[in-house]
């Protein structure tokens, strides 16, 4: 069985040229585009489908566009603005069984997931968060009898938007980037009548090689190695794309695995890690010693100009419960500590045998581009942190030293019942 395709490579370019003509977007992007349309026609194939989340910072940059184009050759697209949940997954559901699939394409979606405490955007979560892989449906209360019935919503949805998605349903997508054209740029009004003859062509051509792709798509043997650079969900959303590129043939095979990379790489979860997780990291980061008090890395956090937590809370800086109270479900949990046999207060060690939420999550990167790495002991941060760590010690042992002689100087005068004036911790 040959598993190169005769003409898909050149269906796959028409497609990139189709969409290149209406909307100014990079050439990775360009290739995640084409494969994803192509998939559209087979999704029935795989075990997930990707969505597709053009996304951009600014209004004017395309995005609807690029929707209107992929209506005209995706399979059986489906523009749902503004579609609230019970509609959503009974227009997927109705569709599927009508025409054997359907490809949504949700824009705006940015007003939905804005929202927060919505009951509404919740349950638009829950079917899109359900709806990329195979198998799964939702469970809806039909009147009259109010029996439960299953809801097919398993299909390719594109979702557009300002900015990024919620966590879990930007996992199960492919970003396209997306900015406001330069003058400098080349591109055409987009004409849907225009635009028809071009678009048939694609439509039939890809509805063609379905007939003929189905057995390829589904054997076994021909199931792509997985790419070290994506996780889990990366591999099991890409795996469709990766074989549509293997089964083209000539340079899609590595375009596909160039775009997977770029696109969904371990390298990009930075703007996806929730700011727990991006803490996790950066405490990390900063140990200097097999001890560090809590006030220590706080302080280390707040003075260091590449991290954010300088005026993290209205200027005030990240406190020490605050700390706690964002690593404490990692695992990491301060308690008293002793450092140079005298008690220095609350803190943490930076073992991970010790820290089981330093050695769990992966290295992050910042978008500064300094890497995040995890601290050993034999790692020497600069002399400065190591000085004022040092000299954070002595003070606090100094001050407690103090309290002591304070207490037996007024016990000893006859004090009875006295109140020792506290100090500011030293930072």
């Amino acid at each position: 069985m040959n598993r190169k395709h005769a003409y898909l490579g050149e269906v796959l370019h028409d497609v990139r040229t189709h969409v290149r003509r209406y909307v100014v977007i990079g050439d990775i992007e360009l290739d995640a585009i084409a494969l994803w349309t192509a998939h559209t026609y087979v999704y029935a194939a795989a075990q997930a489908t990707p969505y597709l989340h053009p996304y951009s910072p600014e209004p004017g940059s395309g995005k609807t566009t690029l929707l209107d184009v992929l209506d005209q050759i995706a399979w059986n697209a489906v523009q749902g603005d503004n579609l609230s949940e019970a509609v959503l997954f009974r227009m997927i559901h109705a569709v599927t069984k009508a025409k054997g699939g359907v490809t949504l394409l949700f824009d705006e979606v940015d007003t939905i997931f804005r929202k927060k405490n919505s009951d509404s955007a919740d349950a638009i979560r829950g079917v899109l968060n359900s709806g990329y892989r195979k198998g799964k449906v939702a469970w809806r209360c039909v009147p009259p009898s109010h029996e439960a019935k299953p809801f097919d919503v398993y299909c390719p949805k594109a979702t557009a938007g300002l900015h990024g998605l919620p966590g879990t349903l930007a996992h199960r997508s492919i970003p396209i980037a997306m900015q406001p054209p330069l003058p400098t740029d080349t591109y055409e009004e987009f004409d849907p009548e225009e635009a028809n003859e071009s678009a048939d062509a694609i439509a039939r051509n890809l509805e063609m090689w379905m007939k003929e792709a189905d057995s390829i798509l589904r054997d076994p043997r021909l199931k792509p190695a997985r790419l070290a650079d994506l996780d889990a969900r990366g591999n099991e959303i890409w795996r469709i794309l990766l074989r549509i590129g293997d089964h083209a043939g000539g340079d899609w095979p590595d375009r596909a695995r160039t775009a997977a990379v770029r696109l969904s790489g371990r390298q990009n979860h930075h703007h996806d890690t929730s700011a727990a997780v991006r803490l996790l990291g950066h405490v990390r980061d900063v140990f200097t010693e097999e001890r560090m008090t809590c006030a220590a890395i706080a302080s280390i956090l707040n003075e260091d100009e590449q991290m954010p937590y300088g005026g993290w809370n209205d200027g005030k800086d990240i406190s020490t419960r605050e700390l706690g109270k964002k690593l404490g479900p990692y695992g990491i949990l301060a308690k008293p500590i002793r450092i140079d046999g005298s008690r220095a207060g609350n803190g943490t060690c930076a073992t991970s045998s010790r820290t089981p939420g330093f050695g769990t999550y992966p290295t992050l990167t910042l978008k500064t581009g300094t890497p995040v790495q995890p601290a050993s002991l034999s790692q020497k941060r600069p002399e400065r942190i190591r000085y004022r760590n040092r000299v954070y010690r002595f003070l606090k042992t100094a001050q407690t030293r103090i309290n002591r002689g304070m207490y037996r100087l007024y016990g000893f005068c006859g004090h009875s019942s006295v109140t020792v004036p506290q100090t500011a911790s030293p930072r």
